[in-house]
């Protein structure tokens, strides 16, 4: 066995001049690591927030989708109403227009009726001014004959009494 020869460590010019400086690269180290961590914290941060920014993007994705598939379905719905409103108007003016088509020739023959009875009561007014004017006329040559036999009555009755009182003389 051999003996080696460990060489004396001056522990008084160690802790004068060496230890100052391995504690000065110590301290610094130690100051390098923490801002490794704090980096390394910093970039496990940034990756989480990474990783919510995508969730979060994934889900506004997700919900953008899903209005926009709200938003057809409410589009597609409008449009079937609008339709269905539109086939129910124009039956609607089918329906106001065969009705208007149909006042329209009840129009047309109450104007015809009209005229006819209009035409009628021009006949008839015609035919009763002149019944009016032959009755007049009728009443007015009754009237002059009753006068004349009311005067002729008269003469008769004069002539009566005359008679009389001569058959009353003789």
């Amino acid at each position: 066995m051999e003996v080696q020869t460990v060489p004396q460590v001056d522990y008084l010019a160690f802790f004068s001049t060496e230890l100052p400086k391995q504690l000065a690269e110590m301290a610094k180290l130690r100051d390098e690591l923490q801002q490794r961590q704090g980096a390394m914290s910093a970039v496990s941060e940034a990756n989480a927030m990474r990783e919510q920014a995508a969730k979060m993007l994934e889900q506004a994705h997700k919900d953008a989708q899903a209005m926009r598939q709200a938003a057809q379905d409410e589009l597609r719905a409008a449009e079937d109403s609008r339709k269905q409103a539109g086939d129910l108007v124009a039956g609607e003016a089918k329906k106001v227009g065969a009705m208007l088509d149909e006042v329209n020739a009840k129009l047309k023959v109450l104007e015809q009726e009209r005229s006819a009875f209009d035409l009628d009561v021009k006949k008839k007014t015609t035919a009763l001014d002149r019944r009016e004017k032959e009755f007049a006329s009728k009443l007015a040559t009754l009237e002059s004959q009753q006068k004349a036999l009311s005067a002729e009555r008269a003469t008769l009755e004069v002539r009566i009494k005359k008679f009389s009182d001569a058959i009353g003389a003789v």
